[in-house]
């Protein structure tokens, strides 16, 4: 397994890999641009022979960071690979001084927050669910994980 960081050229092939990444929302074309291009010392991809089968992203705000998405195609999960992502998001981020991360999780999605309640109890790390706020999209839930 070999993890780089997502490079703007990559923008079509994150997107056609999160369309095979279910249950993933997958977002417009523009998105996965702006994050190659502006947000790509915070974002990654997870290779296995020269292929890629996963990425996360995220982005710096401030002194906070927020993961945006993480996905592993169907073959890969449940094999904790889940951790190498998260761990290089969070080493990312700590090197920029922030020491918090927040994150949405849709209630629906169990693997995704297994994957990050089981990496955080690894590392000694709390993944603590924020107060519910006033937004349309109600079955995302707000976490946060203090780094």
């Amino acid at each position: 397994m070999n993890i780089k960081n997502l490079k703007e050229e990559q923008y079509e092939q994150i997107k056609k890999l999160a369309e095979n990444c279910p249950p993933l929302d997958v977002h417009t074309t523009y998105t996965y641009w702006v994050l190659s291009r502006y947000f790509a010392d915070t974002s990654f991809v997870l290779y296995e022979n020269d292929e890629a089968i996963g990425f996360i992203t995220a982005i710096a705000n401030g002194n906070i960071g927020f993961i945006w998405q993480i996905g592993l195609l169907p073959e890969h999960q449940n094999q904790r690979l889940s951790f190498l992502l998260i761990d290089k998001v969070v080493q990312a981020f700590r090197n920029k001084g922030i020491k918090v991360i927040e994150l949405t999780i849709d209630a629906d999605n169990k693997p995704s927050y297994a994957a990050f309640d089981s990496y955080c109890n690894k590392e000694n790390l709390k993944l603590l669910r924020k107060e519910p706020s006033e937004n349309q999209y109600k079955n995302e839930i707000v976490y946060t994980i203090s780094i």
